[in-house]
């Protein structure tokens, strides 16, 4: 078969035909990120390109503490020239709804690029697949505007940046594709989910894309500017102890900002206090591109919701982690103190330690707290709080 081909307003693509399907690799949604522009909001192509989608672009620079079962030595180079998209449809001509994956990891890894999403199954459903990729850890979620009294001008939300002009740029072009740009899916899991959550927020009026669905995640992985502020001091404090001044960072190679990221740990501003969720490099509500009340200003969106978790979510960690494996009941008790008002802790105990767990009960209790407390309760008060909303079921 002739290799497919799309024609609309933002170029010629040529890409492969594999699994039956029409798959297109590595379209840039934006103009290329370099050195000069890798903390600045994206800016879209102004002129029509021609490409040979065959291959994937390149991977956001990964912000990874420690390699686990999730580590793809698959994906490609990494380079901060990251801002691409993938599509895969069955059929060109047709007019078939939607779905636009945002991958997840944190906000400081991951890819859409990665072996672990599959592009080939979905698209034979009669939709049309977009998967994403965006700036992550400290040039997607990194606020330095204000400590470096303008130096370096990121907000914070650049990442979110990344994702909004995705989807605008999907929202033009995916007729070509055999998509319905009036019938669009925002989906994704973790940091995606958060994200997807946030997009919402940010476009409540439903007019770039109509439906939505958080996988593992609610509305409430963001942090106020103060919190934002705190973040990029103690990054830029981090530089200075390796060395490294605000001139340096717009010069220095992307690997040696990622080695200062991994120094960074988000209990460095946590207070005291165990955060949830568990992150520092986030995005800000600046009530400029992000609303200070993402939640509330989603509340009466007439986008469509589905969002859940796992009943066991928190085991993905606490089955592998020896902190967990060999919990003991003042380190449990511990963990508590960190986490909730004192005054509430003998009711949790209460309510958490069951009986019937015997062997390992500390280890199964506190990772049924922590799947409630970091992907439950906020995906239920997303829910909880879009529920009156007549579109929804």
């Amino acid at each position: 078969m002739d290799q497919p081909q799309a024609q609309c307003s933002a170029g010629t693509f040529t890409g492969n035909f594999e699994n039956n399907l029409n798959i297109f690799y590595g379209i840039p949604y934006a103009k290329p990120l370099d050195k000069d522009t890798q903390w600045l909001p994206p800016e879209p192509l102004e002129d029509p390109i021609c490409l040979d989608a065959y291959k994937r672009g390149y991977t956001a620079p990964q912000t990874i503490y420690e390699k686990s079962f999730f580590h793809d030595p698959s994906l490609p180079e990494e380079s901060i020239d990251c801002l691409t998209l993938n599509i895969a449809s069955k059929n060109l001509k047709a007019k078939m709804p939607v779905m636009v994956w945002i991958h997840g990891g944190a906000y400081v890894t991951g890819s859409a690029n990665s072996s672990i999403y599959d592009l080939f199954n979905l698209p034979q459903h009669d939709v049309v697949l977009v998967t994403v990729n965006y700036r992550l850890g400290p040039f997607g979620f990194l606020k330095l505007n204000k400590v470096t009294n303008g130096k370096i001008s990121s907000t914070g939300n650049e990442g979110l940046m990344d994702q909004k002009l995705a989807i605008e740029w999907v929202k033009k072009n995916i007729d070509t594709f055999g998509g319905d740009p009036d019938n669009i899916t925002l989906f994704g899991e973790s940091a995606g989910a958060w994200s997807v959550a946030l997009q919402s927020s940010i476009h409540s009026d439903g007019n770039l894309f109509s439906k939505a669905i958080c996988q593992s995640g609610g509305m409430n992985a963001y942090i106020d500017e103060n919190r934002a502020n705190s973040w990029g001091d103690l990054f830029l404090q981090q530089a200075d102890q390796n060395g490294i001044s605000v001139n340096d960072l717009q010069k220095c190679p992307v690997s040696d900002i990622v080695s200062l990221a991994i120094k960074m740990k988000h209990t460095m501003i946590s207070e005291g206090k165990w955060l949830s969720p568990e992150i520092g490099f986030s995005p800000v509500a600046d009530g400029n591109f992000l609303p200070i009340d993402p939640l509330k200003n989603f509340k009466h969106s007439p986008i469509r919701l589905i969002v859940g978790t796992t009943s066991d979510e928190y085991r993905l960690w606490s089955e592998f982690e020896s902190y967990y494996l060999n919990l003991t009941e003042e380190q449990f008790l511990k963990r508590l103190k960190k986490i909730f008002h004192h005054e509430k802790i003998s009711s949790i105990k209460k309510q958490y330690l069951d009986h019937s767990l015997k062997d390992k009960k500390y280890k199964q209790a506190l990772s049924n707290i922590m799947t409630d407390w970091t992907f439950g309760i906020h995906a239920l008060k997303l829910l909880e709080n879009h529920k009156n909303n007549k579109n929804e079921y």
